[in-house]
């Protein structure tokens, strides 16, 4: 189960996400501390083809447009203020992502805001017969493509009128349900499809159909009178001792170390385990793990990708790999918990931050059995056993200080109060205004504004202005880029993604996007086999070797078969009619939409009549 070398053990992320059979998404919420929006669009892909991605798909316009057309009032992903980073490449489709994203705005504690920091999906499935299914995933692993060393449980659920284990997701569904902004498109129905799945939550048992583990518990923090007394649980409470104890996090803080290293909870030394990463050890030294045995991942996995390619003369892609996953393993006599989800083992994971924690009971599942699928074969293993003895505190990276302060200035922009006013200046020109109060103490000197899909800039003011913009130059999504020099002269940068609400942005936008994709014919037939397909692989294998061979043109001997799939596709889902329909009224261009398959279309819609 927790073999990191045997790949039984490991999960692909996509294929959480894809429907069971015989089952379609209803609606999808997400939570994240950072976002790229390239993963963001790479679910959007998994959720709306319902199959996995490759990066020949990821790249095709056609296949994303279709995709996100079937997720785009699907999908809620709710993400930490700051921390949406720039894609590698901007494209046409990013502005189809503004109205799934948003920043959880929460109040100062002290001097500072507390992280929103949870990574769950919440997953609704519909079959044809209107039941539901519930799918809970949860991650230590952000929506972002990073490599680290990740976990990730998935548990479903149905409605049952004999029990249920879904108040405490419920909660935190509500909690959710307070962060969305006024301003957020179609945000009345997005309230509403959270109330009732907060609603059905609640009478949903979530059963872990596991041998293994049972007695599934979910447990939010951060959210204020509703969050889960964790401090009760005997993972944390200094008055009930426990047998063993794995704590596997990559970031400590010496308050909970403290906490766990007590020597009144465990007689018994060495039966406690710490996993962490190496620069967290030398961040707090030895005082609080005199009781621990700990280990780090060894240097050949966490250099692996350098070690790989260092021969190569490409540099890009590469990345450190080093434990991300945030679990806790607790034996005490007969009992054993296993908890896991986003909480480090920091003060601010179990204090401050907004976390999802949750529990499993086992009869059987031991923290000797956890170490050893862990470790595994000495000579083989990925960890490797620390000596703490001369481990030193070593001073902070002053460059991480300084791109620390950075962020935290970010992360100040996203809690003013912000707008962006649209005018336009001509039939194709317009003007943007952003609006921003800054506080008296804040320091904009190091900050300017550039809009999404263009290089225009702005130096952070509270009246900033953007002068003759095309009209795929207008966007919720802005670039904040700080930067500073360090004490040798360098630059340091530090570039988001933030989200002003911006009005009004015309309709038009999103059908120029619709026409820039499909603007001949071979796209347009491409489109429409993804409209009419079960699989989109299959279909994008079709559509690839027709072009190879040159048979991308549709012949009119096409066009009953054609008019079969509308139908049965009709029947089976008629939303892809309605995305259909979307594009026929905005392309009017014959040479790309041929008369043939108009007046096709037109016999087509005559006659499903009411089922559309």
């Amino acid at each position: 189960m927790f073999k990191p070398n045997e790949k039984s053990d490991r999960l692909n992320y996509c294929k959480m996400l894809t429907c069971p059979d015989g089952y379609s998404l209803d609606f999808a919420l997400g939570t994240t501390y950072s976002l790229d929006l390239e993963t963001l669009a790479a679910v959007c892909f998994a959720f709306g083809a319902d199959s996995e991605f490759s990066e020949s798909m990821m790249n095709n316009p056609v296949i994303l447009l279709n995709a996100f057309q079937k997720i785009s009032d699907k999908i809620l992903v709710f993400s930490e203020p700051g921390q949406i980073h720039l894609p590698n490449k901007i494209t046409k489709l990013d502005f189809l992502l503004e109205k799934m994203v948003v920043s959880v705005l929460l109040e100062k504690v002290g001097n500072s805001y507390p992280a929103f920091h949870p990574k769950i999906w919440v997953l609704r499935y519909k079959n044809v017969d209107g039941e539901y299914l519930y799918r809970l995933l949860v991650l230590s692993r952000n929506l972002t493509f990073d490599r680290s060393w990740d976990f990730c449980f998935s548990i479903d659920g149905r409605v049952d009128k004999t029990q249920s284990n879904g108040k405490e997701l419920s909660d935190f569904i509500d909690f959710l349900h307070q962060t969305i902004p006024e301003t957020l498109t179609n945000s009345e129905q997005k309230k509403a499809i959270l109330t009732e799945l907060s609603k059905e939550i609640r009478q949903v048992y979530f059963s872990t159909n596991n041998k293994d583990f049972n007695n599934f518990i979910f447990m939010p923090l951060g959210i204020g009178k509703e969050s889960y007394p964790i401090y009760e649980e005997r993972l944390l409470n200094r008055y009930k001792s426990f047998d063993e104890l794995i704590v596997f996090s990559p970031f400590i803080s010496n308050e909970m170390m403290e906490e766990f290293n007590q020597n009144g909870r465990n007689s018994q030394r060495h039966k406690r385990t710490l996993f962490t990463r190496d620069f967290a050890l030398r961040k707090i030294g030895n005082k609080n793990l005199t009781n621990f045995d700990v280990y780090t991942i060894k240097d050949t996995i966490f250099e692996g990708e350098e070690i790989i390619s260092e021969d190569s003369e490409e540099e890009t892609g590469k990345q450190h790999q080093d434990i991300h996953a945030k679990l806790y393993q607790l034996d005490y006599k007969k009992e054993h918990y296993f908890y896991f989800g986003s909480a480090n083992a920091t003060y601010n994971g179990f204090n401050k931050n907004v976390e999802v924690l949750c529990r499993l009971d086992s009869d059987g599942y031991q923290c000797a059995k956890f170490k050893r699928d862990l470790i595994g074969d000495k000579n083989n293993s990925a960890f490797q056993k620390v000596d703490i003895s001369n481990l030193e505190v070593e001073s902070e990276d002053n460059n991480k200080a300084i791109t620390d302060r950075l962020e935290q200035g970010i992360k100040e922009i996203c809690h003013m109060q912000s707008i962006g006013v649209v005018s336009k200046t001509n039939e194709e020109k317009f003007d943007l205004v952003l609006n921003i109060e800054i506080p008296r103490d804040f320091d904009k000197t190091n900050y300017e504004i550039s809009l999404f899909n263009c290089k225009k800039k702005a130096t952070f003011e509270e009246k900033m202005e953007f002068k003759d913009l095309e009209l795929m130059e207008l966007s919720e999504f802005y670039i904040v880029s700080a930067k500073t020099l360090n004490e040798n002269g360098e630059e340091l940068c530090v570039e988001r993604i933030i989200k002003i609400h911006t009005s009004p942005i015309p309709e038009e936008r999103e059908k120029t996007v619709v026409k820039s994709i499909i603007n001949n014919r071979e796209t347009f037939f491409e489109y429409i086999s993804y409209v009419l397909t079960d699989d989109f692989i299959v279909t994008s294998f079709e559509n690839t070797n027709k072009k190879l061979l040159g048979l991308e043109h549709i012949e009119k001997t096409e066009m009953p078969a054609i008019y079969e799939k509308l139908l049965k596709t009709c029947l089976m889902d008629n939303s892809r009619i309605k995305d259909l329909q979307f594009v026929m009224d905005n392309i009017e261009d014959t040479t790309i939409i041929p008369d043939d398959f108009r007046k096709l279309y037109e016999v087509f819609i005559g006659a499903m009549g009411e089922q559309l």
